[in-house]
C-alpha cells in the first residue's frame, strides 16, 4: 500500500509530460457518459401531517420526518458543447437514471417504491490546465471544475406494501405513482486524459441536488409522501472535440 502511494507522485509527473492539441481546441464537442449514483440524504415527509399520519391504511406506522435513503442506481448522460477558450466551455446535457429503491422495514410489514429521475441541464466548466501551466509545458492530464443547473423530473412509482393482511387488504398499489419536475444543480471536479488526438477519456465527480419527489395521496387515506433528492455522482465517458485533428 506505502509503495503505491509512493508510486502516485511519479505517475502524475508522468502523465504531465504528455501534450495534445485536442484539449484547447475551440468548437463545438459532444460529450457522453455512464454513471454511478450514489444518494447522499433523502429527508422524507408526510403530504398530510393534519390528517392521517400514516401512508399505512388506519394511521398505523407513522412516517413523518421519517428518514431513510434510496438505493444505488446507474445513469447515462449525452451532452453537445462548445469551447469559448483554453479555459472555459459550455454545454446542455440531458442525464437518465434508473430505478432506486426505498424501502421501509416495520416488525409486521415492508412498504417500499420506486424513484427513477432525469436531469436536463446547462453546465459550464473551467479548465485549470492553461492557467497553471504554459502552452509549451500544457498537460494532456487536464483538470477541471464543473456547475451546472437545469429542471430534474423525478417519478415515483405505485408504493407496495406486504403482506397485504397489514396493509389494509392491498398488497400493491396502495397509493398511486406520480411525476414531479423541480430545478436542479450539480458541482464537481473532473479531468480529461487523450486517447487519441480525436478522442478524449473524461472522468467527473460531482454533487448533485436533484430537486424534490412527491407521492400522490394513498388510496383511501388521502396522505403520500414527499423528500428532497440528493446524490454524489461518479461519471466516465468520453469526449469528442469537432475537428479535432
Amino acid at each position: 500500500m506505502k509503495t503505491s502511494i509512493k508510486f502516485l507522485p511519479v505517475l502524475f509527473c508522468v502523465l504531465l509530460g504528455f501534450t495534445n492539441n485536442a484539449l484547447a481546441e475551440n468548437g463545438f464537442y459532444l460529450r457522453g457518459s455512464i454513471a454511478r449514483l450514489i444518494p447522499a440524504s433523502t429527508q422524507l415527509y408526510d403530504n398530510n401531517p393534519g390528517g392521517a399520519s400514516s401512508w399505512f391504511s388506519g394511521g398505523a406506522y407513522p412516517i413523518d420526518g421519517f428518514s431513510n435513503t434510496p438505493s444505488n442506481s446507474n445513469g447515462v448522460e449525452f451532452a453537445i458543447g462548445y469551447r469559448f477558450s483554453p479555459t472555459l466551455r459550455a454545454d446542455l446535457s440531458y442525464q437518465v437514471n434508473d430505478n432506486s429503491l426505498v424501502e421501509f422495514n416495520y416488525s409486521t410489514a415492508v412498504a417500499s417504491f420506486d424513484i427513477k429521475s432525469s436531469q436536463f441541464m446547462l453546465n459550464g466548466y473551467l479548465d485549470l490546465a492553461p492557467l497553471l501551466f504554459s502552452k509549451e509545458t500544457a498537460p494532456s492530464f487536464a483538470p477541471y471544475l464543473l456547475a451546472g443547473i437545469g429542471v430534474s423530473k423525478n417519478i415515483n412509482s405505485d408504493y407496495r406494501c406486504s403482506p397485504a393482511a397489514v396493509c389494509g387488504g392491498t398488497a400493491t398499489s396502495f397509493a398511486n405513482n406520480n411525476t414531479r419536475s423541480d430545478t436542479a444543480w450539480q458541482i464537481g471536479a473532473g479531468f480529461q486524459w487523450p486517447i487519441n488526438n480525436s478522442i478524449l477519456v473524461d472522468v467527473s465527480v460531482k454533487h448533485m441536488d436533484l430537486g424534490e419527489t412527491r407521492g400522490s395521496d394513498v388510496i383511501g387515506v388521502s396522505t403520500g409522501i414527499n423528500g428532497k433528492l440528493t446524490a454524489n455522482v461518479i461519471s466516465i465517458g468520453l469526449f469528442i472535440p469537432f475537428g479535432a485533428k
